[in-house]
């Protein structure tokens, strides 16, 4: 057996976690346990609208490499919704501020290094962490700003349709952010549709946004308090 079939032969065990976020709600959790020797923890940070599903393969390949892997539903999101998300009540910040702090919280507890790969919206809830000193490093993916005026001209007139006639219709007929009837995601509660359709209006994303001062001089400060490098080509 080569080295990739043995690798692939290993056994991952998958665990249930009811995680609870940091103000009471409950969340949806999976954990992936490393195969072979241990080499850290790493929590599985995923995009706007992406259920934790959708991460398995990559939970299973990094466990396989010997990383204990946490992946979740946030709030609103998967299995971590409510019944209906008609009245359903959040701000797009809990998914970092309430429900990716508490998954810190619970890996930090373990002598182990604790790192974290972010998938768009993933990537931008690294400076929001209030516990973000907890991490050993990490790595973004796909985590843009939503400003048109950064895209090619094409795109940015379709960003520009789906924000002022094609969204706002759905919304009000739904009362929330019914993106799976476009065949572009998990449906939004109808606070993380207000506050991201707002910060796309800004060149700088939430660091703009004169609403979310204190978001944006947390997200500064927990820049500032990290070193970053970029891998590419």
């Amino acid at each position: 057996m080569n080295t990739m079939a043995a690798a692939f032969a290993k056994s991952i065990q998958r665990q249930d976690i009811a995680l609870i976020a940091r103000d009471g709600y409950p969340l949806s959790a999976k954990r992936y346990g490393a195969a072979g020797v241990v080499k850290g923890n790493l929590i599985m940070a995923g995009a706007t609208g992406v259920q934790q599903r959708f991460y398995r393969r990559f939970a299973e390949h990094a466990a396989r490499q010997g990383f204990h892997v946490l992946t979740l539903d946030y709030r609103g999101i998967g299995e971590s919704k409510p019944a209906s998300l008609k009245g359903f009540e959040m701000s797009y910040l809990d998914w970092a501020y309430q429900d990716l702090a508490a998954a810190v919280d619970l890996l930090s507890q373990e002598a182990l290094p604790l790192y974290w790969v972010g998938h768009s919206f993933g990537g931008h809830a690294i400076g929001l962490l209030p516990n973000h000193p907890a991490l050993t490093a990490c790595y973004t993916l796909g985590s843009g700003a939503g400003w048109s005026g950064w895209m090619s001209r094409t795109e940015a007139w379709k960003i520009r349709l789906m924000w002022t006639f094609v969204l706002p219709v759905i919304v009000a007929r739904k009362g929330y952010m019914a993106w799976s009837m476009l065949g572009m995601g998990d449906d939004l509660p109808l606070g993380v549709y207000n506050d991201w359709k707002r910060w796309c209006k800004f060149p700088h994303y939430y660091f703009d946004d004169p609403r979310d001062e204190p978001s944006a001089c947390a997200l500064r400060r927990g820049h500032n308090a990290m070193r970053f490098r970029h891998v590419g080509r």
